[in-house]
């Protein structure tokens, strides 16, 4: 089911999340019959299967009928035609779909758990650290769950196959990590600083990034 949609005035740009309680049958018999769900059936997993129709329903429900999903060789999405610029995200009973009439963007979505604590020292640089520490924001797993969302998102805006979350992408809160707020984040390779904005939800964490000066994916 819709779970929150967040859209700017004009509608041309927004997120939304689907909570995943439906089962694969439900989710296909959601969907138009126009819509091309051969690529979804590939996949061995129920599971994986049930995220992916969970976004073709998402992607139907705020944006209508006549948007098919293609994949670039990177596998980044896009639709195919051109009508806004996506991205797609899941994870355990949770999907997320980010689009934008103008600019690329990338969007994650993390369900709130430990998993990441186990890994942050390969994507939460020294830097990172220290910069959550002028804040007030001692790493905590929040703050580490944000890190590692926000690279995440960072990565699929800016397809760029080998970037390493660790050493080329650092993330700097605005302030004191709260509910929601936005970070900067600078990139190798990029001049452009990237903004991301983010929302704490007690069930998840969601990242947004987006960026003008990238260009168009038709």
């Amino acid at each position: 089911m819709l779970f929150e949609q967040v859209r700017s005035a004009d509608g041309a740009s927004g997120f939304a999340v689907w909570h995943i309680a439906e089962t694969e049958e439900t989710l296909r018999g959601m969907l138009s019959d126009a819509v091309d769900v051969s690529d979804v059936l590939k996949a061995r997993s129920r599971a994986r299967r049930t995220e992916r129709l969970a976004v073709r329903v998402l992607l139907q429900l705020v944006l209508g009928e006549g948007h098919p999903i293609g994949y670039l060789p990177s596998g980044r999405p896009f639709l195919k035609d051109g009508a806004y610029q996506i991205s797609i995200s899941h994870t355990t009973h949770w999907a997320a779909l980010a689009w934008d009439k103008e600019q690329r963007v990338g969007i994650d979505i993390e369900r709130r758990s430990d998993r990441v604590l186990r890994a942050a020292d390969r994507f939460i640089s020294r830097e990172e650290r220290l910069a959550a520490n002028v804040f007030g924001t001692q790493p905590s797993p929040e703050y580490e769950l944000l890190m590692w969302s926000t690279k995440e998102s960072a990565y699929k805006l800016l397809d760029m196959t080998g970037l390493d979350l660790l050493r080329e992408i650092r993330v700097v809160p605005d302030n004191r990590v709260g509910d929601s707020g936005t970070c900067a984040l600078c990139a190798k390779g990029f001049r452009h600083p990237l903004q991301a904005q983010y929302h704490f939800r007690p069930e998840y964490v969601l990242t947004v990034v987006s960026s003008p000066f990238l260009p168009l994916q038709v």
